[in-house]
């Protein structure tokens, strides 16, 4: 039989590793085809699992109160929107990401001793991200001086706020800390983790940090290590630090960030895009207000409202709120908001609750200005879509909730059982219910690892080894996802035009007729991918004049109404022009190519490759 003792360290030999493993995964993230999300959330999964397994032989305690029931709820709505998506593999594959932060904080909280066993897993993420911090330092310096530093994220700005969250806690070991050592570690931390955000030159990263910074030393300033000659030495560091990084960015840092937050005569281009961006999702709101197009669907529905002047990726709203009505209804900002009032209501009370010296509430205000950092930053960019932001944040989340769940002297629900056999029956059955989605997450991972490999194999003339290979992705992958039919589509397009001479006219037909049906079926599942739209014109094209005498007409039609909803899609741009021209119409297939410069223009696209096409359809 094993010890308490024992049962309480030996997972530490397991969960540490598990939890370092999914914070480096999780760093890499860059998108839903994205292989890397699977470890991230198979290393929180496998963790979960060594939590609850260490209440199995005692007693499960469960968190209560208002906030758990909103977050709970916020939750539920999450996943049941799923049933309403334009697109339910993104809007699942979504679903999972967010259900990263409550899925960690249960895990967290609920198992016995929650605080050792977050100290420690918090211990291990202090140390990987210092890790990062130090490889920023050394992109900025040495490999690319001078550069936004972003890897091994998607963008700077999602970087920084990985700084911002283990900053405050950081600064709290620094001010809280009694022993000197603690507090020497504290400040190296502090001094490390500013001049890393400094670094990404994130103007928001700066102002959340700067907006939260009051908020801070105003709860911890009863601390006995908060006075000025440990204030002087940090903020003396942090000016420095400052500076150094705005010479080396050749003086542009500090001149950005004073144009976003020093009112001037002409706005700052990341503030007016801003604006562009949020007017532009307002309109899409307005058309899906109660429901939204599906988790993880904007990018597909906004090229329709999207503003001329609008330079963005098109990606993200910029604003995680916003993007949730957009894609889920109104209900889920109205849901977010409640768990951050409840969050705030919970920290006033708790502040209130203990002195201003007691280490709880350095612990609290550590916690709950780091997720505040989160929270302020996720209202100018689309940090909540990133599962690595919201897998700290569950850190965060549970440190704070256990300090205030203490001062309060609020008790929890025990879940136990007086049988061996019924507490394994429930383990086992909460392994089920976190393990599949897992299954499904495996499914699509080896599915999108499969159809990857297609296209490349067909521009190198390897047919057979294209069709082996979506094959084996439809062994795999879900089959509500659209790529799998739009793949089979693009398939069969290739080898109507690469094989035309060698395929009989039976065969020729029998391919178009499939290819028209699995374009029909991509579309079906992502209905507002008008990407898909454009295939089918491609298709069209294929099959004139021999298979369809009007199948350049009805490509027309579709390139016209593809242009509509998207203007930027450079494809259709140049088909339909393309259309004019072979139809005799010079000025109509001029007049499409030169409104392209009336909208953002593809950074891939050159002014050489413009001027190449406008000849050819001037001869």
């Amino acid at each position: 039989m094993i010890s308490v003792e024992k049962q309480y360290l030996w997972p530490f030999f397991l969960t540490v590793p598990l939890i370092l493993g999914s914070f480096a995964s999780g760093m890499f993230f860059r998108g839903t085809d994205n292989l890397l999300i699977f470890p991230h959330v198979m290393g929180m999964v496998c963790f979960a699992a060594l939590s609850l397994w260490r209440g199995r032989e005692q007693v499960w305690e469960l968190p209560r109160g208002p906030l758990v029931f909103a977050l709970l709820a916020y939750w539920f709505y999450v996943i049941v929107s799923i049933s309403w998506s334009t697109n339910t593999y993104n809007s699942t594959l979504f679903a999972i990401i967010f259900s990263v932060l409550p899925f960690m904080f249960f895990a967290l909280v609920t198992t016995p001793q929650p605080l050792h066993w977050l100290q420690v897993h918090m211990g291990a993420l202090a140390v990987a991200v210092t890790i990062v911090s130090v490889w920023a330092g050394v992109q900025f310096f040495a490999i690319e001086p001078g550069r936004r530093v972003h890897h091994p994220m998607l963008n700077p700005n999602n970087l920084a706020v990985v700084f911002n969250m283990a900053l405050f806690p950081a600064l709290a070991l620094y001010f809280c800390a009694r022993r000197r050592a603690l507090m020497l570690i504290g400040f190296g931390l502090s001094a490390l983790f500013l001049l890393a955000m400094f670094t990404t030159q994130s103007k928001g990263g700066l102002l959340s940090f700067l907006i939260v910074l009051p908020v801070f030393f105003i709860f911890v300033r009863g601390q006995a290590g908060m006075n000025w000659r440990r204030i002087v030495a940090i903020a003396l560091v942090a000016f420095s630090l400052f500076a150094v990084v705005h010479a080396v960015s050749t003086k542009s840092f500090g001149g950005a960030f004073l144009d976003v937050v020093v009112p001037q005569d002409v706005e700052s281009k990341t503030v007016s895009e801003r604006k562009l961006i949020w007017a532009s999702t307002w309109h899409l709101i307005q058309d899906h207000f109660w429901g939204g197009t599906g988790l993880g669907t904007f990018t597909y529905f906004y090229p329709r409202y999207r503003h001329p002047k609008d330079y963005s990726d098109g990606y993200f709203a910029h604003m995680d709120p916003l993007q949730f009505w957009a894609e889920m209804g109104v209900m889920a900002p109205v849901l977010f908001y409640l768990v951050l009032l409840l969050v705030l209501i919970r920290t006033i009370r708790a502040t209130r609750a203990c002195a201003p010296s007691s280490p709880e509430r350095g612990w609290i205000y550590a916690c709950f200005c780091g997720l505040l950092a989160l929270a302020g930053h996720a209202h100018i960019s689309f940090h909540l879509y990133m599962p690595i932001n919201l897998f700290l944040a569950a850190f965060l989340l549970a440190g704070w909730f256990i300090a205030t769940e203490a001062v309060l002297k609020i008790s929890r629900y025990r879940l136990e059982a007086d049988y061996n056999w019924l507490k394994m029956a429930i383990y086992l059955t909460l392994l089920v219910i976190i393990f599949s989605p897992i299954l499904w997450m495996a499914r699509a991972t080896m599915g999108v690892h499969y159809l990857n490999q297609v296209d490349s194999l067909m521009q190198a003339g390897r047919e057979e080894e294209a069709r082996l290979a979506l094959d084996k992705a439809w062994s795999y992958s879900p089959k509500n996802y659209s790529s799998l039919y739009d793949v089979e589509a693009k398939y069969r397009l290739h080898m109507l035009n690469a094989k035309r001479q060698t395929m009989s006219s039976e065969q020729r037909r029998k391919m178009y007729g499939e290819a028209h049906d699995y374009i029909d079926r991509a579309s079906a599942l992502n209905s507002g991918f008008v990407n898909l739209w454009n295939r089918k014109a491609l298709i069209y094209f294929a099959g004139f004049p021999d298979m369809d005498p009007k199948a350049r007409d009805k490509a027309e039609v579709l390139l016209e109404k593809t242009l509509a909803a998207n203007p930027v899609l450079l494809d259709a741009r140049i088909g339909l022009a393309h259309v004019f021209y072979l139809k005799g119409d010079k000025e109509k297939a001029l007049a499409v190519m030169q409104d392209l410069y009336n909208y953002p223009v593809p950074k891939t696209f050159t002014s050489e490759q413009y001027q190449a096409i406008v000849k050819k359809f001037k001869e």
